[in-house]
Formats: C-alpha cells, sequence, structure tokens
C-alpha cells in the first residue's frame, strides 16, 4: 500500500472514533478548580435497558463564587415576529466569566408565504422561543399561562413552578418576587421528590434541570442519544428516574433532541462540548473519490479492531493528531445546532459581558 494510503487510513481510524464517542470526558476542565467554585462534573455510562452516556453538572451556589445567567440571541427585527435569532451555542456563551452552559428551551420557526416552516435550522435564523426568556431582570419572551418555568429570584435561589407575577405589569410585581433569569422546558419530571411521568415512551437525547429543596443546588443533565450501540436515550420517566437518583427535589424536561448540548471549560482552550450532539457534523474538506473509499473501508476496520479489543478509541485518536492535525491546535471541529437561547453558570467575581 502506498504512503498516501497508509496516511489516509491512519487518518480515518482517529476521525471515525471521533465521531462515534465524543469529545473524551476525560479531557476535560481541571477537576479541583472547578470543585473549588462549587462545580462537579460527573460522567456516567450505562449499559441497561440501553447503551447510554449521562452528563450531569452539580452546581452548588452556596459557595457565592458562582451564579446561572440565561443568554438569550440578538433580536433580529425589533419590534417584529421574531424574538431572537439563532446562534452557535459555543458563540451564546462566550466570556470570559462562563464555566458551563446547557441548552434551555424549545422554539420553533415562522411559515414562509405558503404555510411551511424552514426546520433545517442554521445561523441567522428568526425563531420564535417557546416559553418564558428572561436575562438580567429584562423579558424578551414572555411566559404562557400555567406555563411551568425555571427560574432564579432575588435572593439567588433556583425555583421551579408557575412563575410569579404572570399577567401582571412589571411595576405591579413586588420586588421580592421579580425573577432575575428565567427560562422553559416542556414539562415538571420530578415534583416533590417524586417521578411524573408514567413509565414507556419514546427514546430521544435529553436535557434536564434540576434543584434540590433549598434552591442552593442545581443539576444540568444531558443524555446523549440516537447513536445506536453508543447512546440511544432516555423516555422522561427514565430521565425523572436519573434526577431522583442525583438528589433532585424538583427536576424538568427542557428542550431535547439534535438541541442536548452541554459546554464545560478546560483550562487551555477555553468551553467545549463535552457531549455528543446527534446534530453535530464534521468539518472537513473536500474528499476524493480515493479518499471516500478509504473512509468506507477504515470505518469496517475500527469497529473489529475496537471489538477485538485490539486497540483502543484513545489510542486511534493520539495516532491521528500526531500524524494528521486538523487544525493548528489538533483539535477537531464540528458544527453544532445553532440555539436560540442558553443557561450559563458564571463565576461571579468576573464582570459580565
Amino acid at each position: 500500500m502506498s504512503q498516501r494510503k497508509l496516511k489516509v487510513l491512519g487518518a480515518l481510524v482517529c476521525v471515525i472514533s471521533v465521531l462515534l464517542v465524543g469529545a473524551d470526558p476525560a479531557d476535560q476542565a481541571d477537576r479541583s478548580d472547578l470543585k473549588a467554585l462549587g462545580l462537579k462534573y460527573q460522567f456516567k455510562e450505562l449499559k441497561q435497558p440501553r447503551p447510554n452516556r449521562v452528563h450531569i453538572l452539580r452546581v452548588d451556589f452556596s459557595t457565592g463564587k458562582i451564579k446561572p445567567v440565561v443568554v438569550v440571541g440578538k433580536d433580529p427585527d425589533g419590534d417584529g415576529p421574531a424574538e431572537t435569532a439563532l446562534t452557535s451555542p459555543l458563540k451564546l456563551a462566550a466570556g470570559p466569566s462562563v464555566l458551563a452552559f446547557i441548552n434551555t428551551n424549545p422554539w420553533d420557526s415562522f411559515p414562509d408565504k405558503d404555510g411551511k416552516k424552514n426546520r433545517n435550522w442554521y445561523e441567522g435564523q428568526p425563531v420564535n422561543i417557546s416559553g418564558v426568556a428572561t436575562s438580567g431582570g429584562k423579558t424578551r419572551s414572555p411566559a404562557q399561562a400555567n406555563e411551568t418555568s425555571v427560574w432564579v429570584d432575588r435572593g439567588g435561589r433556583v425555583r421551579m413552578g408557575r412563575l410569579p407575577g404572570v399577567g401582571k405589569m412589571p411595576d405591579e410585581v413586588p420586588k421580592s418576587e421579580r425573577v432575575v433569569e428565567a427560562m422553559a422546558g416542556f414539562q415538571l419530571i420530578v415534583k416533590a421528590g417524586t417521578v411524573v411521568p408514567a413509565a414507556g415512551g419514546a427514546v430521544h437525547p435529553r436535557t434536564a434541570i434540576g434543584v434540590d429543596r433549598s434552591g442552593r443546588v442545581m443539576w444540568l443533565v444531558v443524555v446523549d442519544g440516537r447513536q445506536r450501540g453508543f447512546s440511544e436515550g432516555m423516555n422522561v420517566h427514565e430521565l425523572g428516574q436519573q434526577m431522583v437518583t442525583l438528589g433532585c427535589w424538583n427536576a424538568m424536561n427542557m428542550d431535547g433532541g439534535g438541541s442536548s448540548v452541554m459546554g464545560l471549560v478546560n483550562g487551555k482552550t477555553g468551553l467545549r462540548v463535552v457531549n455528543s450532539p446527534s446534530d453535530r457534523r464534521l468539518l472537513r474538506r473536500a474528499l476524493s473519490a480515493a479518499e471516500s473509499l478509504a473512509r468506507v473501508a477504515l470505518r469496517k476496520q475500527l469497529r473489529d479492531l475496537v471489538a477485538s479489543g485490539k486497540r483502543t478509541r484513545q489510542d486511534a485518536r493520539k495516532q491521528y493528531l500526531k500524524a494528521f492535525p486538523t487544525d493548528r491546535n489538533n483539535t477537531p471541529q464540528y458544527r453544532i445546532r445553532p440555539l436560540p437561547m442558553v443557561l450559563t453558570i458564571r463565576k461571579t467575581e468576573a464582570p459580565r459581558k
């Protein structure tokens, strides 16, 4: 085999490995630094009832060193119907004080002249946010009637339930009840320590937010899904069970599917996506016919090597990055689904951008 083909095959080993497993959680942030601030990241790999990878971030606000901040994308049309434009979550969460982020609310696009909605999500796409979206005390999207929301009160506690002051003018709501940050998902999955949804239902990638009784401890959870044999997803009952196991008193199912994403700070490279979003795509140059054929051949070879235990995914990745760096930082680049907003966790001592 020619040297060129050997190089192509070597590159494919790592590329396919990265596509299969995503970012290695062990390569992420310095855990001791995060713990001192009140953050603890945990990765769980489940085998039953199906393969699943669960990313958990425990956030303790009682340290006084961190705070939750909702970030909403720019308003593309002022007083027009769009509430925001879809933006890369890494751009939404950019800033020196940001330590972590996850996705929050669902959303939808607007129909064209024929009544059709474009759901091939792209950056800059005008969308309507579902549920409340409040950042820094300013509301971009109002709460809906009888909606269950997640919000931060003036005392810094995270709460879940019906948002105070719904249907009232801002000056009619007592200062003690005014919210600082707020977001919405689909439904409560844990209420007063008990799982709410019945067993069964469709499995998908999931994002959940949970809190303890005090409202001072929050859990951010992302379950990867739609990746057969790797991480297939959960139904909402299973998600609720996971949240109760963590210690949640209340928990909510947020937007999921291809939107489920968790980012965590890395001391060397800033924020990185730690999970494996189902919508992500590897950005790469156009391949020749020979290289494309080599990719197909190596995909089978890689699966055989991993299945037989002759090579680990980590070794394959290291081999590729040494011989065939994909960019100046030797880090594969991905395009992930743009979002209308994110929840960030920030250092309190750093100024908000």
